[in-house]
């Protein structure tokens, strides 16, 4: 039995053309959810809107508590779910190191779905919970060649393979949607070194209220609730609105004049968007993205700045499909696990 366990919003989109493929050759195949994201806003509604059946099993574990105990809870309770399965672990979350412990403790053949990232930060809980994954998985499915190189580098027990980004598979999709706004730059804020430090939030605001664009935040709930909770008072030329699901976001960010951002993924859409992007953090694990300063690091203090600079220079083309795969990823993923597992199936719908 094939099983896949998700538990975030990123972790749903990573798989989900993964899921449409072996449900289009009638494989068998068993979905497990978490529920580290449990609000609706940011979890539930994602399965209606990327077309895929809801999980077979939701474990509704929350991420209220602390990193600890949610690890714990998904062990036991993704453990109890598993008897030597093949199992398929996207991601860095909390989700992902529990159900990858689970799968080894349990006998089953792990696989590391975007295996090799890497931001060299050991402060970030997901560099931390990514090198655990990497380095107890049987097979590392890494999304770019330079994510290859660092599984190499650090001579991982398992075997590696580059097949591409499945991201970037479900971003090639067409999704209607239009866009009656003028020029505007887009924000996502939810890491918590950014929200949950009341000063460096009130400056990533600040900043992004000297934009002299209208600045779109679909807002993580952890940023609205700390922008109450600090007292922070919004420039009007902010918007703060609720998440948007995948396919109005990536709507919104193809027609931008610039992203600003925390979120790695976002980084990517970005970059394959072909649209400037500034990341509020020191560090990214998606190197790739820093071609020709596509992608600009910077310190809140300077957001305004470099949001300037990159907005009013030209920008050389892109060819992202050489690192991210070429749109098909998902079907050589499940070719692979096919033949590498002995899976037999009947029928290509």
């Amino acid at each position: 039995m094939i099983t896949i366990v998700v538990g975030t919003r990123p972790q749903i989109i990573k798989t989900s053309l993964i899921i449409k493929e072996l449900a289009s050759r009638e494989i068998p195949y068993k979905l497990i959810h978490t529920g580290q994201h449990y609000d609706d806003e940011l979890s539930g509604n994602i399965f209606k809107t990327l077309e895929i059946p809801n999980p077979d099993f939701n474990l509704y574990i929350g991420s209220l508590a602390s990193s600890k105990s949610v690890i714990s809870k998904i062990l036991e309770g993704v453990g109890w779910l598993l008897n030597k399965d093949v199992v398929l672990v996207p991601g860095d979350t909390n989700s992902a190191l529990g159900a990858s412990i689970a799968a080894v403790k349990n006998d089953c053949h792990l696989i590391h779905l975007e295996a090799g990232c890497r931001s060299y930060d050991m402060s970030m809980p997901e560099e931390v919970n990514r090198r655990m994954i990497d380095h107890i998985s049987h097979s590392l499915l890494a999304p770019t060649r330079n994510c290859v190189k660092n599984l190499a580098d650090e001579r991982v027990l398992g075997d590696s393979y580059w097949f591409g980004d499945t991201m970037y598979d479900l971003f090639l999709k067409e999704f209607p949607y239009v866009v009656e706004m003028d020029k505007y730059v887009l924000a996502t804020i939810h890491r918590d070194f950014n929200t949950d430090n009341g000063e460096r939030l009130k400056t990533i605001l600040d900043q992004l209220g000297e934009l002299e664009y209208d600045v779109m935040i679909p807002a993580h709930p952890r940023l609205s609730f700390n922008i109450l909770k600090h007292g922070i008072t919004l420039s009007d030329n902010i918007d703060i609105g609720l998440p948007l699901d995948y396919t109005d976001f990536i709507a919104l960010m193809k027609h931008a004049e610039c992203v600003v951002t925390d979120s790695g993924g976002v980084q990517k859409e970005a970059f394959w968007s072909r649209i400037p992007c500034v990341t509020v953090r020191p560090n990214t694990e998606w190197k790739e993205t820093l071609t020709f300063e596509w992608n600009i690091l910077t310190e809140p203090a300077s957001i305004a700045d470099k949001v300037h600079y990159t907005v009013n220079r030209s920008h050389p083309s892109l060819n992202v499909e050489d690192e991210f795969g070429y749109g098909d990823t998902s079907k050589k993923i499940v070719d692979w696990i096919t033949s590498e597992f002995n899976i037999k199936y009947d029928k290509v719908k």
